[in-house]
C-alpha cells in the first residue's frame, strides 16, 4: 500500500493558488511455476525440461479503475544448448498519479517545424492530463537461445515480439503535421502561423500496433594461465585478460498507430522518422587495472511526411561511435609502501563520436535542407575528455 500527495503553489493575476491532491493505491502479485519434465529427477527426461509459468497482478488506486494483468508462458529446454521461451499476457491500463495529477511545468524548448520549415523555441507545457482514461494491452512474445560452445564463450539469441494497445497513453510524441492535425487543440501558433506552445502533456490514443524481431550475439574471452610443466603457474600476479564482443540488431516489421477513431493510420516507420533497423555493437577489453570500451550505434533511414506538402525529409543512416580508456595506476606502479602517490588514482579518456559524424537531413526528392545545417542539428561534434 502506498500513499502519494501532491501539493501545488501556483502564481497568477489573482495571486498563488495552492492544490493538493492525496489517493491510496494497492497492489497484489502473485506467481505460480510448474515444473512439467525434468532431466534432473528423470521425469519424462527424454522430452528434455518444460515448465510452465504462470502470474497475475492487480492494483487499484484512488480515482481509478483496477488494474489487471495476467502472463502464461512456457519454457522448453531440449538441448542443454538450446532454450525455448513462449508467452502471453494481456494488462490494462490505468493512467498513474503522476499522468493525472503531476504539477504543470513549462519549459522554452529548440525544434525545427515542420509546418514552416524553420527552427522554433515554443514552450513545451508538461504535467498531469485529468482527463486520461485507461485500455489494455496484448503481449505475444517467442524466443530462441542458442549456446553451441561450452562455458558461454558464444551466445545468440533471436526473438519475436507483437504488441497491441487500445486506449492506450502515450506521452506527447515528435510534432508532425499529421500530429498537429489529430490534435490541433494543443498547438498554439500566432497570426502568421510561427509556432508558440505545445501542450505535450500525455494523451489517449485509440489503437496502437508494434512487431519487431531482435536479435543478439555474445561472444566473450577470459585469459587462462598458462601450464608450466606439470604444475600450473602461481596465480599470484596474473591479471587475465578479458574480452567481450555483443551485437543486437532490431528490426521493426510495423509500428502504426489509430490516434483518434476516424483518423488514418500513423505508420511511423514510412511518415514518423522512425527508423526500421537499429544495429548496437558494444567492445569491451581489459584486465584488471586496465581497459577499454568500445560502443558503436547505427540506425537505417527514416523519413518525415510533411502531410500534404511537397517536403518530404529523409533521415540518412547514421553511425555513433564513443570510446573509453582507462587505467588505476595504483595496479601498475609498485612500491613497497602501502600507500604512495597513485594510490586510489585513475587516468580514462572519453571519447564522444569517435568518427564526428551526424544524421544528415535532405529532402527525399534528392535536394538539400537549408535549415539543417551541421551545427543546427549536431553543434557539439565531437568531444574529448581527459
Amino acid at each position: 500500500r502506498t500513499r502519494p500527495r501532491s501539493d501545488t503553489l501556483r502564481g497568477g493575476a489573482g495571486g498563488v493558488r495552492h492544490s493538493r491532491f492525496a489517493g491510496d493505491r494497492l497492489e497484489g502479485r502473485w506467481a505460480l511455476t510448474i515444473p512439467v519434465t525434468s532431466r534432473a529427477l528423470s521425469v519424462l527426461a527424454s522430452l528434455g525440461d518444460i515448465v510452465l509459468d504462470l502470474s497475475g497482478e492487480a492494483a487499484t488506486a484512488t480515482g481509478s479503475s483496477v488494474r489487471r494483468r495476467w502472463n502464461a508462458g512456457v519454457r522448453w529446454v531440449p538441448f542443454p544448448f538450446l532454450d525455448l521461451r513462449a508467452s502471453v499476457g494481456r494488462e490494462s491500463v490505468e493512467p498513474t498519479f503522476d499522468q493525472l495529477h503531476g504539477a504543470q511545468v513549462e519549459v522554452i524548448t529548440r525544434m525545427f517545424d515542420f509546418m514552416r520549415q524553420e527552427y522554433v523555441q515554443p514552450i513545451r507545457i508538461f504535467g498531469g492530463n485529468p482527463a486520461l482514461s485507461g485500455g489494455s494491452i496484448r503481449n505475444l512474445s517467442l524466443n530462441a537461445l542458442l549456446r553451441p560452445f561450452a562455458g558461454n564463450l558464444a551466445t545468440f539469441n533471436v526473438g519475436y515480439r507483437r504488441q497491441e494497445v487500445r486506449g492506450g497513453i502515450w506521452s506527447f510524441p515528435m510534432l508532425t503535421p499529421d500530429l498537429e492535425a489529430a490534435f490541433p487543440e494543443r498547438i498554439r501558433r500566432d497570426s502568421d502561423g510561427r509556432l508558440l506552445a505545445i501542450d505535450a502533456r500525455p494523451i489517449n490514443i485509440s489503437h496502437d500496433r508494434t512487431e519487431v524481431v531482435a536479435s543478439s550475439l555474445t561472444l566473450r574471452y577470459t585469459q587462462k594461465p598458462k601450464a608450466a610443466g606439470v604444475a600450473s603457474q602461481p596465480l599470484d600476479g596474473f591479471r587475465p585478460w578479458t574480452v567481450s564482443l555483443s551485437l543486437n540488431h532490431s528490426w521493426q516489421l510495423s509500428s502504426e498507430a489509430v490516434i483518434r477513431p476516424g483518423l488514418p493510420a500513423l505508420d511511423r516507420l514510412q511518415d514518423n522518422g522512425q527508423p526500421r533497423h537499429n544495429v548496437a555493437l558494444s567492445l569491451v577489453a581489459g584486465r584488471p587495472g586496465v581497459g577499454a570500451t568500445l560502443n558503436g550505434n547505427w540506425n537505417s533511414a527514416a523519413y518525415v511526411r510533411s502531410g500534404g506538402a511537397a517536403a518530404e525529409f529523409r533521415y540518412a543512416p547514421s553511425i555513433l561511435f564513443n570510446l573509453t580508456l582507462f587505467a588505476d595506476l595504483d595496479q601498475w606502479i609498485r612500491r613497497k609502501e602501502e600507500k604512495n602517490w597513485a594510490s586510489g588514482l585513475r587516468v580514462s579518456l572519453d571519447v564522444q563520436n569517435v568518427l564526428n559524424g551526424y544524421r544528415k537531413v535532405s529532402l527525399r526528392s534528392g535536394g538539400t535542407q537549408r535549415n539543417y545545417a551541421r551545427d543546427e542539428i549536431d553543434p557539439i561534434r565531437r568531444t574529448i575528455r581527459l
